[in-house]
């Protein structure tokens, strides 16, 4: 099979950019590793000097972070994929910058389905939004300093792209199967390829709280909260949202 999607790897613990590079070449036959770099400036001469379609990047590391080499990118002709060891805060700032990742250490199957996403990007000539760098930094900054503003954005993909909202202009969310309908103030609306429970965790700690199995709320527009024929919710843009006993307690 010819080598026709070139990645650089980058990551300063030597045993995950060792297991990562041979993964990829028992996995993912289709993609040449131009080089592994355990030192990040390194990795950022080496990518400037024979741009790779994907980087495999690491967070956390000394001297430069993958913030910092992502930002002095700041590329639309590369996909970058993030690797990293579990830490809820790091992976929600990803998750709601529509950011693609990989937690160590690597699963097989999420791997190759992320390299399945840079081929279709190379293929179709998709270009990366730059956006999405300075999207991340800020949801990292709220999760390090534990402060949660509605004027944060994240971002929302779709089939056609990925969109940056604030926060503070989600109403509510409304679960459809493996997607999920995100509800505007500006009564726009827009499907999201995501479930609905990737976005739960993440989105509670800027004050939209799950009330039903399939229904999140932005409390900031919460109008009443009515307990005849059912408990529900009526939300600023007169919509009517069921609640259910076992989340009840999460309106406070």
């Amino acid at each position: 099979m010819d080598k026709n999607i070139r990645a650089i790897l980058i990551d300063d613990e030597q045993d995950s950019l060792s297991a990562l590079k041979e993964q990829i070449k028992l996995y993912c036959p289709e993609v040449q590793i131009l080089g592994t770099y355990d030192d990040p400036r390194k990795g950022l001469a080496a990518i400037r000097q024979s741009p790779p379609h994907v980087i495999f990047l690491d967070i956390q590391m000394p001297g430069m972070t993958g913030l910092e080499l992502m930002e002095a990118l700041n590329s639309e002709d590369l996909s970058i994929i993030l690797v990293t060891a579990y830490s809820q805060y790091a992976i929600d700032a990803i998750k709601l910058s529509a950011l693609d990742y990989l937690l160590k250490p690597v699963d097989p199957d999420e791997l190759t389905a992320a390299v399945e996403k840079v081929k279709k990007r190379v293929a179709t000539k998709q270009i990366e939004d730059p956006a999405r760098i300075p999207v991340f930094g800020k949801l990292l900054n709220d999760a390090q300093t534990q402060v949660f503003s509605q004027e944060t954005i994240i971002g929302l993909a779709d089939e056609k792209g990925i969109y940056y909202v604030k926060i503070k202009d989600i109403i509510r969310l409304e679960a459809l199967r493996n997607y999920c309908y995100f509800y505007f103030a500006d009564g726009s609306n827009m499907l999201v390829s995501k479930n609905i429970g990737l976005y739960i965790d993440s989105l509670q700690k800027y004050n939209l709280v799950q009330v039903h199995r399939a229904h999140v709320v932005n409390l900031n527009h919460v109008k009443r909260f009515f307990k005849i024929n059912g408990h529900y919710l009526k939300m600023s843009d007169g919509s009517e949202v069921p609640v259910s006993k076992m989340f009840k307690d999460n309106l406070g």
